[in-house]
């Protein structure tokens, strides 16, 4: 890669990082005026949650494996991985605890599984 090709790699995942935290912040955001204007149930927030966490995955997968031109499936997971362990560090200092690994913790494959798909669809538009 040349030195001007690797600014733009370095831009586009940058990108994709600062979209899936701003999409996932208002994400929690809405969930949360939904829970307050709405009749949902508290027990449909988790899922609300994983959703817009997702379709910020598949969006930071996109950019990141557009920007690499390579291996998809593989800089998609990747991506997906890193960005659950960054919510998950964000979630210990805003809320000054630990996530407590569960049963329920198997649901952010979901969102790692968007980014893996997100990174198959983004090495095919580079």
């Amino acid at each position: 890669m040349e030195n001007n090709n690797v600014g733009i790699a370095v831009k586009k995942i940058f990108t994709g990082i600062a979209a899936a935290v701003v999409i996932t912040t208002a994400g929690v955001l809405i969930n949360g005026f939904l829970l307050m204007v709405t009749p949902l149930k508290i027990e449909t927030s988790p899922a609300l949650l994983i959703g817009f966490i997702t379709v910020s995955a598949v969006i930071l997968g996109f950019l990141t494996a557009s920007a690499v031109g390579k291996k998809g499936f593989f800089i998609g997971i990747l991506s997906g991985f890193f960005f659950i362990i960054l919510l998950n560090i964000l979630l210990g200092v805003v809320l000054g605890y630990s996530h407590v690994v569960s049963v329920r913790s198997l649901l952010f494959l979901i969102p790692i599984a968007g980014a893996a798909l997100g990174g198959i669809v983004g090495v095919g538009r580079k």
